[in-house]
């Protein structure tokens, strides 16, 4: 058996763009990715703890400081720590955490100056910032309530029970 050699002549060619001819497909619409929309509520429940105050800035401001617990619907058993802000012109700011093992929101909140007599306004607006875990797409504002009670003045400091109600 004998073996033939034979080189093979390749021409190279130009290259060349066709359009297709073939129809693009569209996804199942079951299948496309969407972003899950933020859920809007107003928040309900109860949460009770203790405050105190601390001055800021040269007496320039006032913080409240609470820490508590409670329950709110939807988002089940939740600690609470909150600062809220009265400045010397009477501005009422303030940032609540509600915190529970599936995630926490951030809360602000807003009222106008305090009534005569009371160092905190009894009624805020509050709007859900942000939240993480399990209430991450949860978006929620309304008004709530804040009661204050057992309250002592000791070395220019005021301290005692608090209730929050959505």
């Amino acid at each position: 058996m004998t073996t033939v050699k034979t080189k093979l002549n390749v021409d190279e060619m130009e290259v060349r763009l066709t359009p297709s001819t073939a129809t693009l497909l569209q996804p199942p619409a079951h299948a496309i990715v969407t972003t899950i929309p933020p859920v809007q509520q107003v928040l309900s429940g109860m949460i009770t703890g203790q405050f105190s105050s601390h001055q800021v800035r040269n007496g320039q401001a006032v913080d409240y400081r609470f820490a508590g617990f409670g329950q709110v619907t939807g988002l089940g058993r939740v600690s609470m720590s909150a600062v809220i802000r009265v400045s010397h012109q009477g501005q009422v700011i303030g940032m609540l955490a509600l915190a529970t093992r599936q995630g926490t929101l951030m809360i602000q909140v807003e009222a106008s100056r305090p009534t005569a007599g009371s160092i905190l306004p009894e009624n805020m607006n509050y709007r859900v910032l942000y939240g993480s875990g399990a209430f991450a797409h949860l978006q929620a504002q309304g008004q709530l309530q804040l009661i204050l009670s057992q309250i002592v003045v000791a070395q220019g400091r005021t301290s005692g029970a608090f209730t929050v109600r959505f």
